[in-house]
């Protein structure tokens, strides 16, 4: 049913003077390279924040507080990050590059936590959430430094709520394939009732689904290799032209 909606939505939506989402902005070669960028991008990022909380909680028998300080390394990777990226390496390298190595970066990262299990300590955890966060803060400001560069004015509202709308849609599918993968592979998240330790199976179960939340950063890292810097130029710091030694 809903991929029938989606085909009759994008029949609609292209044929209409004023659609809701206006699909031909697609046509512009570097917003439709950052959105397919994007859209494993956030299933990845957003899987993952989904998964290790449960976890955290379900495995490892940490109370909700814990959970949130052991996962909150992730925001301050990302913030730091950010902020590198976007004051010298973005207008340096422009969009292309930082993609890239943040993409594989971050599924490199991400395959860590196909590692852990009930005994992990949650310092490490909340290192390797960190390092995960650092690598996406040079995958957002890449993306949103480039996905507006050649939307005009007028346009900019109507990609704001394309970029959006996708985006909302890769998160809820993103959590859907990893919650599928995990209940696939164990019946029930509820934490033994006879005091004892986590079964394997669950701890298995668990490492299957964060090895697919990383792989997903496989697909955006591909989809990084269609997104050219020339389109993003005007996003990036311009060379300064060499000086000229006055003649005699």
């Amino acid at each position: 049913v809903g991929v029938v909606l989606l085909t009759m939505l994008v029949f609609v939506e292209t044929r209409i003077p004023d659609p809701a989402l206006t699909l031909r902005l697609y046509k512009n070669r570097l917003f439709r390279a950052i959105n397919l960028v994007a859209a494993p991008v956030y299933m990845g990022f957003f899987s993952l924040i989904f998964l290790l909380p449960v976890f955290l909680q379900k495995v490892g028998d940490h109370a909700p507080f814990i959970t949130g300080l052991t996962v909150s390394g992730q925001a301050i990777g990302v913030v730091l990050a950010s902020q590198l990226g976007g004051r010298w390496l973005y207008p340096r390298v422009g969009p292309r590059p930082l993609l890239i190595f943040g993409c594989v970066a971050t599924m490199v990262s991400s395959l860590w936590f196909a590692t852990i299990d009930e005994t992990t300590a949650l310092p490490a955890i909340t290192a390797m959430t960190f390092v995960r966060g650092f690598f996406m803060g040079f995958v957002f400001i890449a993306i949103q430094t480039a996905c507006y560069a050649q939307i005009s004015l007028p346009d900019m509202g109507r990609a704001t709520s394309l970029f959006n709308t996708q985006r909302q849609a890769a998160v809820a599918v993103g959590v859907a394939i990893v919650a599928t993968v995990l209940s696939a592979l164990v019946f029930s998240l509820d934490a033994p009732t006879d005091g004892g330790a986590p079964t394997a199976e669950r701890v298995d179960a668990f490492q299957m689904a964060f090895l697919v939340s990383a792989a997903l950063f496989a697909l955006a890292t591909a989809a990084s290799f269609f997104v050219h810097n020339e389109d993003a130029a005007g996003t990036m710091a311009k060379p300064k032209p060499k000086a000229t030694q006055a003649s005699t």
